[in-house]
């Protein structure tokens, strides 16, 4: 395939990862990054952007992945910028600029959930009931500054 041809969304799967693509949403809306992933158990698509943000007192930018998932049905037209370009040791295909997966700690995700619904329970705990809306609003404003039960 050569760059600027539209292909059809029938190829998707032909397409190797890292490929940067254009697509064109049912709504108009432009999508512009490098193929991360394609589902067809889900029948979604996730293209892999990099934002570029620079900060106003130093001249340094920083690059951070973004990653679109849209539905399959959702895409209207898809556009192939460029193949992926060969790694250079010519052994395949180069994955460019993907972003590694790194992994999930279990041990931290628990902690994570036990914290959540113990906050969750506690604001909770705070609702009065049968007091008036202005009671609960004095109410939660006294205990953001003292302790209130």
């Amino acid at each position: 395939m050569t760059a600027q041809d539209v292909v059809e969304l029938s190829s998707l799967s032909n397409w190797a990862l890292g490929s940067h693509l254009k697509l064109k949403s049912l709504n108009d809306q432009i999508y512009e990054g490098q193929l991360y992933c394609c589902d067809f158990l889900t029948s979604t698509v996730v293209l892999q952007t990099i934002s570029h943000k620079s900060t106003a007192s130093s001249a340094t930018t920083t690059s951070k992945p973004n990653f679109h998932i849209l539905k399959i049905n959702f895409i209207k037209e898809v556009t192939l910028v460029s193949d992926i370009p060969a790694d250079t040791d010519g052994s395949g295909p180069s994955k460019g600029h993907l972003q590694t997966m790194s992994a999930v700690s279990i041990e931290k995700l628990a902690q994570r959930e036990h914290n959540v619904l113990r906050a969750e329970k506690e604001k909770h705990s705070r609702i009065g009931v049968g007091v008036s809306l202005e009671a609960q609003n004095i109410f939660d404003s006294l205990s953001k500054t003292l302790p209130c039960r």
